[in-house]
């Protein structure tokens, strides 16, 4: 494992946002390896040693909560990053670099 990590900062700067603009409000995001469901380690700290359970549910404003996350979600590699409305539809579904 490499002894660093860098912040997945579209889920704690911009946030989750629906077809209509609205906040994804109580959104699911889930962490892959890119062009699978195999899923993926992602930490809570830049130092990659406490690991998030998936799936990250979003606050009211589509972001990452600041009192469960309050240094953002990190990663060590890329990811397949699929976040979900709170129906279950995807939102979006791309690779994180």
């Amino acid at each position: 494992m490499s002894n660093w990590a860098a912040l997945i900062d579209v889920l704690s700067v911009a946030g989750s946002r629906l077809s209509d603009g609205e906040p994804n409000a109580s959104g699911t995001v889930w962490f892959f390896e890119p062009d699978t469901n195999t899923p993926v380690n992602v930490y809570s700290d830049a130092a990659a040693s406490a690991i998030v359970t998936a799936p990250v549910t979003l606050t009211e404003g589509g972001l990452v909560s600041d009192a469960d996350y309050p240094d953002g979600i990190f990663v060590t590699q890329p990811i397949r990053l699929l976040i979900q409305d709170v129906d279950g539809e995807t939102v979006s579904d791309f690779t994180y670099i």
